[in-house]
């Protein structure tokens, strides 16, 4: 029985691949799996992408979603399966892809259809398909004895790069330019190279360009404000997280709030180790967290080398020996209602000189962006505060309160003198002052603390 051949047009190529990236981001969205083997479905992720963006982004305008992608890709090449940041990259990859095949991708495909010939759509399918089959592959333990490692397409630092050398249409460099894949120059190009050339320029003119992914990342937050139950948890997430997708390096990223009284807070971080080394500036008055979420701090503060800037001198070397060597801080601008918390948007880097004038300006639009955020959400309400672990700090401070007012009474001592008691069982005890008043307001009778020394 003779059958028709499977169709090779580029249109229907575009939209299988769309297809199949749909079911490989909702398989990595299950979360199940060894961490290796979430490496390897995020790998063979990674290989689809550069597969399609290959063949697609000759049609597209601007700096897009596949855009995006690649950059989050090449983050994510290099980043081991156990590390905090490789889920964060891999959820901003998922994301990116799902936008691509939700709204970019159908749009190429359908400019693609309305302005190319069913004839010339033929010839650009064979040419991807001939060049996808000829391409190597990714490593399979199946196929080890049987495929030359030449053959194989060996992920880690640099597997974008190789797999777009290896999909890159014959005669055409990566930026549409005459040449061989590995970089010799050829001859004069065939007819189809030609063409290729020509619709690649002839797309790249027509339309506005797309907006960026700065510009995609603040409709979500606007998204968000405009839910009908925004929550700072859900605004602050929203912005460490946008700054850990789009400022190179960024490894760790924190969000520090300044009550009235002084008492910094970190509601929001991407790693406990973020919050470890904010809690060293609280402690010692000293970084760029610190001084940033004053409300006359300054608008920016950042370092390139920890180890061994003299402006902080506990603070530096504390960071350097966790590994961080690069910090950058940007002042979130306090809501002009009461109470007036102040803060700063915090991002480490295990980079040293890592955060360069873009990533800076990049900062500092979020920041701008997370306070005005911050003030349309009502983050300051009780009932927010306490969502995000933000009122533990005023539970504290009236904990105290009773603390030392049982002490006042019982040991007929001043409210200072009540305070350093505690202060002084709080460090011989090794517990935070607020849960050691806490137990002794509520257990009073049953327990005493030692006199304050003289």
């Amino acid at each position: 029985m003779n059958g028709s051949p499977p169709a090779t047009d580029l249109t229907t190529v575009l939209a299988d691949d769309h297809q199949q990236l749909d079911r490989l981001c909702t398989e990595l969205e299950l979360g199940q799996g060894s961490p290796e083997n979430r490496r390897d479905l995020a790998d063979h992720l990674i290989a689809e992408v550069v597969r399609h963006a290959v063949a697609e982004e000759p049609f597209l305008d601007g700096d897009g979603d596949l855009a995006e992608a690649d950059r989050l890709m090449r983050q994510l090449e290099g980043t081991g399966p156990q590390e905090p940041r490789f889920e964060r990259l891999l959820g901003g990859l998922i994301r990116a892809v799902r936008r691509h095949v939700r709204d970019e991708g159908p749009a190429a495909v359908r400019k693609i259809g309305s302005t190319c010939s069913p004839g010339r759509q033929a010839e650009l399918g064979r040419e991807v398909l001939d060049t996808r089959d000829a391409a190597p592959m990714l490593p399979h333990p199946d196929l080890a004895d049987r495929v030359p490692q030449a053959d194989q397409l060996w992920p880690g630092p640099g597997f974008v790069d190789r797999a777009r050398a290896a999909l890159n249409p014959p005669g055409i460099g990566l930026n549409g330019q005459s040449g061989h894949p590995d970089g010799r120059q050829r001859g004069r190009m065939s007819v189809g190279e030609e063409e290729w050339a020509r619709d690649r320029a002839w797309f790249g003119q027509d339309g506005a360009p797309a907006p960026g992914p700065l510009a995609r990342q603040f409709a979500d937050l606007t998204r968000t404000l405009l839910d009908a139950t925004p929550t700072v948890g859900g605004v602050l997430k929203l912005v460490v997280g946008a700054a850990t997708a789009l400022i190179p390096d960024a490894d760790l990223v924190s969000v520090t709030l300044r009550d009235a009284d002084g008492t910094y807070h970190t509601p929001v971080e991407t790693d406990p180790v973020a919050e470890q080394l904010d809690q060293v500036q609280y402690d010692h008055r000293e970084g760029p967290c610190v001084e940033s979420a004053r409300p006359d701090g300054p608008a920016v503060g950042w370092s390139t080398d920890l180890g061994h800037d003299p402006r902080w001198p506990a603070f530096g070397p504390a960071a350097a020996r966790h590994g961080y060597h690069s910090v950058l801080a940007t002042a979130l601008v306090p809501d002009a209602r009461p109470p007036r918390l102040s803060g700063a948007l915090n991002i480490y880097s295990r980079t040293p000189g890592a955060f360069g004038g873009p990533a800076i300006d990049t900062a500092l639009l979020l920041a701008t962006h997370a306070s005005l955020a911050l003030a349309h959400t009502r983050a300051v309400a009780s009932a927010e505060l306490e969502a995000e672990h933000l009122r533990r700090a005023v539970d504290g401070r009236d904990v105290i309160g009773q603390a030392k007012g049982i002490l006042m009474q019982r040991r007929g001592i001043t409210a200072d003198e009540a305070f350093d008691v505690l202060r002084r069982a709080s460090q011989d005890l090794n517990v935070k002052l607020a849960d050691l008043a806490r137990t002794l307001a509520t257990r009073h009778t049953e327990i005493d603390l030692p006199a304050s020394e003289a």
